[in-house]
């Protein structure tokens, strides 16, 4: 853990708030580990024991516990980088056209360096795929207070 988050310091049922004026957000909190349930529908929830592929994977630590049930905070820090990145994006997401400015934006790039290929692709289809996943996994690292151990170069969601 590098920072204190609400995420990782209080478990999900902490979360929710009382009164009729917080019946969203109960909502919100609520629907999250559905909507993780309902993603990694593949894996049979009820053994005691993940499935090989997972065993390995770094990635299980998160959306288990140490019990193998669904890790109802990563669940909601999921939900909330996805809906964090569609308000912040939307526009970058759509297939409408967008200016050589926006592209190099969503490229990470000056805009000299964008080939006539890669305005036409990014024009044509929108957002890329890795630069919505590389963007969400890093704000799910945030909300769950991740951060590189000792090296400030490594990738905190890699």
């Amino acid at each position: 853990m590098g920072n204190s988050t609400v995420l990782n310091t209080l478990n999900v049922s902490e979360l929710k708030l009382e009164g009729e004026t917080n019946v969203l957000f109960n909502e919100f909190v609520e629907t999250a580990l559905e909507e993780l349930k309902a993603v990694i529908s593949s894996v049979d929830l009820s053994k005691k024991i993940l499935p090989y592929d997972l065993i390995d994977s770094p990635l299980a630590s998160f959306i288990f516990d140490k019990d193998n049930n669904l890790n109802a905070n990563f669940a909601v820090a999921t939900k909330v980088a996805l809906y964090n990145f569609v308000r912040n994006n939307a526009y970058m997401m759509s297939k409408e056209q967008k200016t050589e400015k926006d592209i190099a934006e969503i490229l990470g790039k000056h805009e000299s360096e964008l080939s006539e290929e890669a305005i036409i692709e990014m024009q044509k289809h929108g957002l890329m795929f890795k630069t919505a996943a590389d963007s969400v996994g890093k704000d799910i690292a945030s909300l769950l207070g991740l951060k590189a151990k000792n090296n400030p170069d490594v990738d905190v969601q890699a």
